[in-house]
């Protein structure tokens, strides 16, 4: 399952380029988890593994972990964020923002979503003027599945376990994008009060990562950028490739 939401995404993306962005960062994000997820099966055979990481997070005081939370929430997320997100931008593609409105109107999706896709329609409406709408919009998208999708039914779950996750993988959980180079922990650690740990359950520790919003503008390097500057070069992705050796 996992495998076909990343080509929706990917084949998504090659056919809309212009305006579904949210669509190519989600392919790589989701190509991602799935590695992730085929790894917490394989790496326990035995409960070697299980035990091994388990003490670490002991050592570090951070109980909590299990390889079998990692598979089920990382599965559940990536489940969750396909089911709410990318019949919309279908419902966008096919029927305009009239249809996203309408949608809205009847409740069945929320309004600053409904508000992203307004961003992205009206950027569209202006040619290569609006480019920086259409990205606004986007991001709009990106953070509501992060901050309510994932955040409420993923993440605020099981809180131990994400801060067992962070300590245990922040330092080597490397960003989905080419390029980017930048994993979680060395990433958003300069930005915190001293004394406090990178925590991926948080969701502002994670759309720090994300977008960088922390810093100016000019000098963001959150791995929305990243795409951004990627995107500009790449209005296609090779769904073969990213799911035999990927991108990174």
């Amino acid at each position: 399952m996992n495998r076909r939401i990343t080509e929706l995404y990917a084949k998504l993306y090659n056919r809309s380029p212009d305006w579904a962005k949210w669509s190519g960062m989600a392919a790589l994000a989701s190509n991602v988890v799935g590695v992730g997820m085929i790894a917490s099966q394989q790496v326990n055979p035995h409960g070697l593994a299980e035990a091994l990481f388990k003490g670490i997070a002991a050592k570090r005081n951070a109980p909590g972990f299990s390889f079998q939370s990692m598979f089920n929430f990382l599965g559940t997320g990536n489940w969750l964020v396909y089911e709410d997100l990318y019949h919309q931008l279908m419902a966008y593609r096919d029927g305009g923002i009239d249809r996203i409105v309408q949608l809205a109107m009847n409740g069945m999706i929320d309004g600053d979503q409904r508000d992203g896709f307004i961003q992205i329609d009206q950027g569209r409406l202006a040619g290569a003027q609006g480019l920086t709408e259409i990205w606004d919009g986007n991001q709009a998208l990106l953070q509501f599945e992060q901050e309510e999708t994932l955040q409420n039914v993923v993440y605020d779950l099981d809180r131990q376990f994400w801060t067992a996750f962070s300590s245990i993988f922040g330092t080597i959980m490397a960003s989905p994008i080419p390029g980017h180079n930048q994993a979680f922990t060395g990433f958003v650690q300069p930005h915190l009060p001293a004394g406090t740990m990178p925590d991926l359950g948080e969701f502002g520790h994670r759309w720090d990562w994300i977008a960088d919003e922390t810093t100016p503008v000019a000098q963001r390097n959150g791995q929305f950028q990243f795409f951004r500057a990627w995107a500009a070069n790449n209005n296609n992705i090779d769904v073969q490739r990213l799911l035999t050796i990927g991108y990174l």
